[in-house]
């Protein structure tokens, strides 16, 4: 189809006119759409491993999406949170585009321990938060280690042996053990960096390596024997009879207290060990690399005098003997007699006899002879504490009676012969009769 000039003239100026249209139309669009703020926040990645008391380092990219440029603020949060772990930033804060840097800093936090660190931003009411970065706490070619050197006052030894200092795992538990000589005893650690977890004198000593160097020094003690004594009345104070252990230069102080009448005369002293500054009864020096006798004296202020009292004791026994001859009656009385005298500790035992004078006693013709024997014995009670004194007592008595008993059995087996003429009782051992003259018979 041909057209005029006329009306080509007027296509053109339309097309010319839509094509205006739609370029302004476009251009309305992007100034409104401009008038809205977009912005994008990323991480250059989204885990990490850092060694105990070191830090770590992510990349943090805050982008422009649309509208005019505003201020964008960082923040971040983490998770769990034990105080072991923290973060900041190189940069907190901007106007997009821009790049920035998350510092990560970790304390004694045990290896293989794992922490959440979120990343957000945050303007004009926008906010945006980043993927989860995950923090591994991890000790990789060595940048977990710290220095550990150990050491010994005395006589003994350490394990680990670190004079020259070891190579210790930071966040390792470490035990140092200590083992004393042959007649020393461990004391105690000095420690500097760390502190036994389980207590100053405990043996081994237990921590957690930090990320420092350390050092642990175990301590000896060497002890010697003490033995302490006296004479006299009184005491002694440490009292070790048997025995006292004491710390070798450790001073000692021995205290004597004198019983009442007595005083301190002296001591007496291993040689080599002397008394320094002495105040009272009070013995001061330094417990030497060997063993000490110790010995004091009390002596008695006052004289005690003893009396011994000698008091006589005397046992009496008296035995009385009737014998008859016809018509005389002869009675004998025998007085045994025991004295005991005692001086000091000193017993003296001394026994008498004597016989009484004879006492003669005239019957009549016709009466009744009859041979009587008694014995009268008075006893008397006493505590002697001599047992020989108490034998010879014994001895006395036993023949006394025996003699009384011999005679009893003489005269019953042989009785008197009796006079068929007149009826008398004659003596044992006549043939006739004592009253009439005539031959005896028995009856």
């Amino acid at each position: 189809m041909l057209l005029t000039k006329n009306e080509a003239r007027l296509l053109l100026f339309i097309i010319i006119s839509i094509s205006v249209a739609g370029l302004l139309g476009s251009s309305v669009g992007v100034v409104g759409g401009q008038s809205t703020f977009g912005f994008s926040l990323s991480l250059n990645g989204y885990s990490i491993s850092v060694a105990p008391n070191h830090s770590g380092y992510v990349e943090v990219n805050v982008g422009l999406v649309s509208g005019p440029p505003q201020n964008v603020t960082l923040t971040s949060s983490i998770s769990p949170q034990d105080g072991e772990l923290s973060t900041s930033f190189a940069q907190s804060s901007g106007i997009p585009p821009f790049v920035t840097t998350l510092i990560v800093n970790v304390l004694n936090a045990q290896p293989g321990k794992q922490y959440q660190v979120t990343v957000a931003g945050t303007s004009q009411g926008l906010s945006h938060t980043a993927p989860v970065l995950t923090v591994t706490i991890s000790c990789t070619q060595g940048t977990c280690s710290a220095t550990l050197t150990t050491a010994t006052s005395g006589q003994g030894s350490v394990v680990p042996s670190c004079p020259s200092g070891c190579q210790e795992t930071v966040g390792h538990v470490v035990n140092v053990t200590a083992t004393p000589a042959a007649s020393w005893t461990f004391s105690g650690w000095n420690v500097t960096g760390v502190s036994c977890s389980n207590g100053p004198n405990a043996n081994p000593c237990s921590f957690t390596m930090p990320d420092n160097s350390l050092s642990i020094t175990a301590n000896f003690i060497q002890y010697q024997t003490l033995y302490t004594s006296y004479t006299g009345d009184g005491q002694i104070i440490p009292s070790c009879a048997t025995g006292c252990q004491e710390p070798v230069g450790s001073p000692v102080s021995i205290v004597a207290t004198p019983a009442s009448g007595w005083e301190v005369s002296g001591y007496h002293l291993t040689s080599g060990v002397a008394c320094g500054t002495e105040t009272g009864y009070v013995c001061t020096f330094a417990m030497p690399n060997f063993p000490v006798s110790f010995q004091v004296a009390f002596t008695a202020t006052t004289i005690t005098i003893t009396t011994s009292v000698t008091v006589p004791s005397t046992i009496k026994t008296s035995v009385t003997s009737t014998t008859v001859v016809g018509s005389v009656t002869t009675s004998t009385v025998t007085t045994s007699s025991t004295s005991v005298t005692t001086t000091g500790q000193t017993t003296t035992t001394t026994i008498y006899s004597t016989s009484s004078v004879p006492v003669i006693q005239t019957q009549s013709t016709f009466s009744t002879q009859s041979s009587t024997l008694t014995a009268n014995v008075t006893t008397v009670t006493m505590s002697i504490e001599n047992p020989l004194l108490e034998l010879t007592l014994a001895i006395v008595i036993f023949f006394s009676v025996l003699v009384i008993g011999i005679n009893l059995v003489r005269r019953s087996r042989h009785p008197p012969f009796i006079c068929g003429h007149c009826g008398f009782n004659n003596p044992m051992g006549r043939k006739y009769c004592v009253n009439c003259g005539k031959p005896l018979k028995e009856p």
